[in-house]
């Protein structure tokens, strides 16, 4: 096991230098070094805030990186054996985005958007100009999951396509199945266009080998991963990794510019550097140590754990009813217990690393409570959860762009029925769009709607008006 020190990171360790001197601060931020912020917020930020700097002498600067974020970069990079690692202060929302603004260009202004997807993506083809193929999830009625559909059926339909600017898929979904990357990665190869991973909740892969291999290791040509998602890091750190030739690191930095602030933060910079430290030192004993204790919690339940295709640090509880998905959260609360998400389809459990047994049995304990009390599955909402995943997309125009600015009015969402949404309507978590601009919007997107919208999940979106759930929609 490596030993986590100031050597490893760069970035911290310029940061540190810096702060030990003794100066006037007279450039941004504006509470320099911490002296002028009000001590109810200084007081939790501590003596964090004088490591929040600006692009001083001997810090680098992220966009044009050549001392030490562009050394921590490359610390990252050779840990998962990409190309070229940029770091991100925007999440990967911004790495996404920027991915696919970075290979569409003339005639290669098709995306397929294999679902499910985050609705960065579709941003990002919005962003792009681009047309997007979309090709639906497939519903598995046992775990209630929106899953990859099979690759072979994609290929057949994309036969004579020879405008692909890029394959763009999810692995692992939030849940924590994982794609088969690799047959992935040479579909995309063969319409001889790059695959981008959304690989926001993996960075972790490759740790151990209880955990899945994470997609550099497949081949993909841009994999983004949410670094503060499962790795010891703060909110909004990303990076994205590039490899091989088929696209340029300089178009990839360049769209990178477009979509990240011109002043990044460094206390997300410095947290970025421990992480590639973290992960090239400690990482892979403590990961193994967490897959290792989560085992006890499959065998409490008779759960059973793939290690090959899903991922070892979460675990999904199907539920499939409403009303006892209320009824889990209020016990689970409590308890004092406040998971990644609870909604009709199930209840996502994101563990730490850092996990102890007695917390599994005080899970354990409530899960064993609901259950007793919960075990009908609600027929209505079923068909309805396979309706918004296996839907067939069909948008009234090629490229999303073109809506940005049509009139559009709010109308209450059983009312909607047969018009055309005009904006991304998006339950969050999970982030995965239920409709989308041009869409039709049909009984089973407004029954999904509405459900969530019962247990006070309105999505982004939509809004609720004095007579209930309304959606924005195209104005005739």
């Amino acid at each position: 096991m490596g030993i986590l020190s100031l050597e490893e990171t760069p970035i911290l360790q310029a940061l540190i230098r810096l702060s030990q001197k003794n100066r006037q601060p007279l450039h941004v931020p504006g509470h320099h070094l911490g002296r002028d912020l009000p001590p109810l917020f200084a007081d939790w930020l501590g003596p964090a805030a004088r490591l929040d700097m600006t692009e001083l002498p001997g810090l680098d600067n992220l966009h044009h990186a050549t001392e030490c974020i562009a050394e921590s970069e490359q610390l990252a990079a050779t840990h998962y054996g990409s190309g070229r690692c940029f770091f991100s202060v925007n999440g990967s929302s911004a790495c996404i985005m920027a991915s696919i603004y970075a290979v569409v260009r003339p005639g290669r202004q098709k995306v397929v958007l294999v679902g499910p997807f985050h609705w960065s993506v579709w941003r990002g083809v919005e962003m792009a100009g681009a047309t997007p193929l979309v090709f639906p999830s497939r519903f598995d009625r046992e775990s209630l999951l929106a899953l990859h559909p099979p690759v072979d059926s994609v290929r057949v339909a994309l036969a004579g396509y020879t405008d692909i600017a890029a394959v763009v898929i999810t692995s692992p979904v939030y849940a924590g199945i994982v794609a088969p990357v690799a047959d992935w990665v040479q579909l995309a190869h063969e319409f001889d266009c790059p695959l981008i991973v959304d690989e926001a909740h993996g960075p972790h892969f490759g740790l151990c080998s209880s955990l899945p291999p994470h997609s550099v290791s497949h081949g993909a040509d841009l994999v983004v991963q949410s670094v503060h998602k499962t790795l010891p890091a703060l909110g909004q750190t990303a990076w994205l990794h590039v490899s091989g030739r088929r696209v340029e690191e300089e178009a990839v930095e360049d769209a990178l510019l477009r979509f990240t602030t011109t002043s990044p933060s460094y206390l997300l910079l410095a947290s970025l550097d421990v992480a590639q430290a973290w992960l090239r030192t400690e990482g892979a004993v403590i990961a193994s140590r967490a897959v290792a204790t989560l085992g006890l919690f499959d065998e409490m339940h008779g759960l059973s754990h793939d290690a090959e295709r899903m991922d070892g640090l979460r675990r999904w509880w199907p539920i499939g009813n409403a009303a006892a998905a209320l009824h889990l959260e209020r016990l689970l609360e409590a308890e004092g217990i406040f998971v990644e998400y609870v909604d009709p389809s199930g209840a996502l459990f994101l563990f730490p690393y850092s996990v102890r047994v007695r917390e599994l049995e005080r899970l354990g304990a409530v899960l064993d409570v609901w259950r007793q009390a919960n075990d009908q599955r609600d027929a209505k909402l079923l068909d309805a959860l396979r309706f918004v995943s296996e839907r067939h997309v069909d948008l009234v125009v090629g490229k999303p762009a073109a809506l940005t600015h049509t009139k559009r009015r709010w109308c209450r969402a059983r009312q909607a029925m047969g018009q055309l949404a005009a904006r991304v309507v998006v339950p969050y978590p999970p982030g995965v769009p239920i409709l989308l601009p041009g869409e039709r919007i049909e009984p089973g997107h407004v029954e999904a709607l509405i459900c969530l919208a019962e247990l006070d999940r309105i999505p982004v979106g939509s809004r609720v008006g004095q007579a209930g759930l309304e959606l924005s929609i195209l104005a005739d």
